[in-house]
């Protein structure tokens, strides 16, 4: 009777835990899980200490389930909000990081296209957009300019526009949360980190859009 309560309470948590199907969310399984559990702990006192089974120890067993379900509740609850603070806050670093490489590899194409618009003589210079152009030949708007070095990069760099006199450019992830949920990215996305960088005749301004 032992091995049968044994794998009637295996299969039962097993199938609590694997029936929500995958997610990033691990309490999406262990809180069906701790509930098939405590069930079946309630279910294997109640059987184990009917009667004949004395009266004293049957209380004792009872307060026993309730302390330990109690404890095990509280210990769950304090360790997912635990862990769910540990994840924002995860991902609020990693926004930061993000901005900080956009901050750092936007301004390249963007300076170096200023600095040989300045060298051209003054007579016949080409506009910024065609200097521009120049450097980065091959790109069209849309574009993604940022090197994919490793199939796991996340991070990229597109072209939103080049016009005679700007070109503007927009960093963002594939991934990752930025400060508004609801924010619509360049790419279709929503609630990702967004910076933008624009520049003109007169130099180059960025704007951390998400």
């Amino acid at each position: 009777m032992v091995l049968i309560w044994l794998l009637v309470g295996i299969v039962a948590v097993s199938l609590a835990f694997f029936l929500p199907g995958q997610s990033i969310d691990p309490w999406v399984s262990l809180r069906p899980g701790e509930i098939v559990s405590a069930v079946f702990l309630v279910a294997l006192v109640a059987y184990t200490t009917r009667k004949p089974f004395p009266a004293k120890q049957r209380i004792f067993s009872w307060v026993l389930v309730v302390v330990l379900l109690g404890g095990s509740l509280v210990l769950s609850n304090n360790l997912r909000e635990t862990t769910t603070w540990q994840k924002e806050k995860l991902v609020e670093i990693l926004g930061v990081i993000h901005r900080g490489i956009f901050l750092a590899e936007m301004p390249g194409p963007l300076l170096e296209s200023l600095d040989r618009y300045y060298k051209q003589p003054q007579r016949g210079r080409k506009p910024i957009g065609e200097v521009f152009r120049e450097i980065k030949p091959s790109v069209k708007v849309g574009d993604n300019i940022r090197p994919q070095d490793l199939d796991q990069d996340s991070l990229k760099i597109f072209v939103a526009s080049i016009t005679p006199d700007e070109v503007v450019l927009v960093g963002q992830p594939s991934w990752g949360k930025g400060r508004d949920p609801d924010f619509d990215n360049y790419d279709g996305r929503k609630g990702l980190v967004q910076e933008r960088a624009t520049l003109t005749v007169k130099g180059v301004t960025y704007e951390s859009e998400n």
